[in-house]
C-alpha cells in the first residue's frame, strides 16, 4: 500500500512536471508566432515599398531558409555533440530578436527628387530650369549629343518634346529625374560622360513635368531625330543599392544566428510529449494562434496608418509590425530560459559522437527520403505564397485589411486542423496525409491562377490548414524522437523544409514572376503539385506489390 501511495506520488509529480513543460512550449510557439505573425507576412510589400525590385524582395525572402537549410543541421549536430541545447536555443532566439527588428532602420524613400510618372500621353515631354551656364555645361560635358541636343539655353526655362520610339514592343520605364546624381538607370560610362562636371547645385526644376522618359536595355543612344532620350527595358528605376545590401547583410548575419530556434523548439517539445508525438499538434496550434493574432491585428492598425508623399503615393508606416514582432519575441526568450532539454540532465558523454552517427543513419530509410523530398516540395510552395501571394493581390488591387482577412483565416484553419491532427493521422496515416496535402497545393494554385478580384482569394486561404498544419504535424510525427540525435533528425527536416524549401521558393518564385509573369507561375506550381502527387501515388502502389 505505501509503495502505491509513493509510486501515484511519483507518477503525480512527474504528470505535473510534464504538465508544465507542454504549458511552457504552448508560451512560447505563442508569442514567438505572434512576432513572427506580425512581421513576416508584411515583408514582402515593406521591401516593395523601400522600392526594391521583384528580384531583390526574392533575394532577401529567399536567402533566408536558404542560409537556414545549411546551418541548421550543423547547429543540430553541435547541441548532440556539446550537449549545449539550450545555450544555442537562447543565442538562436537572441537573434530572432536583434536581426529583424533592425530591419526597421531602413528609412522609406520618400524623397522628392525621385518619382515614378505614368505615360499619358503620345509625346514626351521633359522640362528643364537651369540657368545657361549650367545647361550649356551640360551639353559639352557629353560626347553623346543624341541625349540631349545640342543647343546653347538662352533662356532660363528649357523646353522640348521627345518623339516616341519607334518599336513600341521594347516597355518603357515611366520615371522623372530632379537631380542629376540620380539618374542610376544609366550605364556608369554614360553616366559618368554626363555627370562628370555638373556640381552638385545642378539640378532639374522641383515641379514634374515629365511623363515619361524613354530608356533602351543596352544604355545605347536612341537613332530619333530631336532629342532623344535614353532607352531601357525594365518596369522600376532603383537607386537603393546601399539600402539592399544593407538587409541583404543583417539578414544573412542574423539568419545564421537565428537558425535552429525552430528545430529545438520542436524538439524540447517532443521531449516533453514522450511517447504520445502525435499530440504535438495540439501544442503547436498555440503558435498558429500567436501567430493570427499578431498578424490580424498588426494589419488592421498599418491597415489606417499612411501618408502621402511628395509623389503622390501612399507610404505606409509599417512601425506597429516591428514594434509588436519585438514584443512578442522578448516574451519567448523569456520562455525559453525557463526549457530544460533532456540530453542535459542526463549522462551521455560517451553518446556524443554516436549521436551524429545515429542522425546520418536516417538517409538509409527510402521512406524517410520520401518525406523529405515531400518536405522540400510543400516548403518551396509554402516559400512562394508567402513571398509573392500578398505582393499579387496588392497589384490586383488589395489592401492592409484584405491581409489582415487572409493571416486570420490562416490562423482559423491552422488552430482547427492542429486539434484534430492526433484523430486525422490515426484515420488517415502519414502518407495520406501528404497525398491530401498534394491535392490542396494543386487546388489552391489553380484558384490563384483563375483570380481576378482580390477578395476572392479568401475561400482558397483556408486549404492553409491542410498544407500547412496538417503536413507538418505528419513530418514531425513520423520523424518522431530518432533515438540519440533528436536535434540533429529535427535540425534536418527544418532544414529542408524551411531552409531549402523555402529558399527555393523565394528564389524561383521571383525569376518565375520575373520571366513568366505572376499568373503563369501559379500555373506552374498547380502542375507541378498535380503531377508529384500522381508520381507519388503509382510509387506507392508499386511498392506495396
Amino acid at each position: 500500500m505505501r509503495w502505491s501511495d509513493k509510486e501515484a506520488g511519483q507518477t503525480s509529480t512527474y504528470l505535473s512536471t510534464v504538465d508544465k513543460r507542454l504549458w511552457l512550449s504552448k508560451a512560447f510557439y505563442a508569442s514567438f508566432y505572434v512576432a513572427i505573425g506580425a512581421l513576416f507576412p508584411y515583408l514582402p510589400v515593406y521591401f516593395k515599398q523601400l522600392k526594391l525590385s521583384s528580384h531583390q524582395n526574392g533575394i532577401l525572402i529567399g536567402i533566408r531558409p536558404l542560409i537556414q537549410f545549411c546551418v541548421t543541421p550543423l547547429w543540430g549536430a553541435c547541441a548532440d555533440r556539446f550537449c549545449k541545447s539550450k545555450a544555442i536555443f537562447l543565442l538562436s532566439v537572441l537573434g530572432w530578436l536583434v536581426s529583424n527588428f533592425s530591419l526597421s532602420l531602413v528609412p522609406v524613400n520618400d524623397d522628392p527628387r525621385l518619382c515614378d510618372v505614368y505615360d499619358t500621353k503620345n509625346e514626351d515631354e521633359i522640362s528643364f530650369e537651369k540657368t545657361h551656364t549650367s545647361l550649356h555645361k551640360l551639353m559639352r560635358n557629353t560626347s553623346y549629343p543624341n541625349i540631349i541636343t545640342h543647343q546653347r539655353a538662352r533662356k532660363q526655362n528649357f523646353y522640348s518634346r521627345v518623339s516616341p520610339y519607334l518599336d513600341t514592343t521594347v516597355p518603357f520605364i515611366p520615371i522623372t529625374f530632379r537631380d542629376f546624381r540620380d539618374v542610376c538607370s544609366i550605364t556608369s560610362p554614360v553616366r559618368d560622360k554626363i555627370l562628370g562636371g555638373l556640381k552638385d547645385q545642378d539640378h532639374w526644376k522641383d515641379k514634374p513635368e515629365v511623363d515619361i522618359v524613354k530608356l533602351q536595355p543596352s544604355g545605347q543612344e536612341s537613332s530619333q531625330d530631336s532629342t532623344s532620350g535614353i532607352m531601357t527595358s525594365g518596369k522600376h528605376v532603383s537607386c537603393n543599392s546601399k539600402e539592399f545590401l544593407f538587409l541583404l547583410l543583417v539578414t544573412i548575419i542574423g539568419t545564421i544566428i537565428s537558425a535552429p530556434a525552430q528545430a529545438l523548439a520542436d524538439t524540447v517539445t517532443l521531449q516533453s510529449l514522450n511517447s504520445e508525438t502525435q499530440n504535438y499538434g495540439r501544442v503547436r496550434l498555440w503558435g498558429s494562434l500567436g501567430w493570427g493574432i499578431g498578424g490580424f491585428s498588426v494589419g488592421a492598425a498599418v491597415s489606417t496608418n499612411y501618408h502621402t508623399n511628395h509623389c503622390g503615393e501612399i507610404v505606409i508606416d509599417y512601425g506597429p509590425c516591428f514594434y509588436v514582432y519585438a514584443a512578442g519575441m522578448s516574451v519567448a526568450f523569456l520562455c525559453a530560459t525557463q526549457f530544460q532539454f533532456d540530453q542535459e540532465t542526463s549522462d551521455a558523454d560517451n553518446l556524443k559522437t554516436k549521436r551524429i552517427t545515429d542522425g546520418l543513419k536516417v538517409f538509409h530509410s527510402p521512406q524517410f527520403c520520401f518525406v523529405l523530398f515531400i518536405a522540400f516540395f510543400c516548403g518551396s510552395a509554402t516559400g512562394f505564397i508567402e513571398t509573392f501571394l500578398f505582393w499579387y493581390l496588392h497589384e490586383l488591387g488589395g489592401g492592409q485589411l484584405l491581409f489582415s482577412v487572409i493571416n486570420g483565416l490562416n490562423c482559423a484553419a491552422e488552430v482547427c486542423v492542429f486539434f484534430v491532427t492526433d484523430k486525422l493521422l490515426c484515420f488517415l496515416g502519414h502518407i495520406n496525409v501528404i497525398y491530401l496535402t498534394l491535392f490542396c497545393y494543386f487546388v489552391r494554385f489553380i484558384y490563384f491562377y483563375f483570380v481576378e478580384s482580390p477578395w476572392v482569394v479568401l475561400p482558397a486561404e483556408l486549404l492553409q490548414g491542410i498544407t500547412t498544419a496538417a503536413f507538418w504535424s505528419s513530418c514531425v510525427s513520423y520523424v518522431g524522437l530518432h533515438p540519440g540525435a533528436s536535434n540533429t533528425v529535427q535540425g534536418i527536416l527544418n532544414g529542408v523544409y524551411m531552409g531549402l524549401g523555402f529558399a527555393t521558393g523565394g528564389f524561383l518564385g521571383g525569376l518565375l514572376v520575373h520571366v513568366a509573369g505572376m499568373k503563369i507561375s501559379f500555373l506552374l506550381y498547380a502542375l507541378a503539385s498535380f503531377c508529384l502527387l500522381l508520381i507519388f501515388v503509382v510509387i506507392n502502389k508499386i511498392n506495396k506489390k
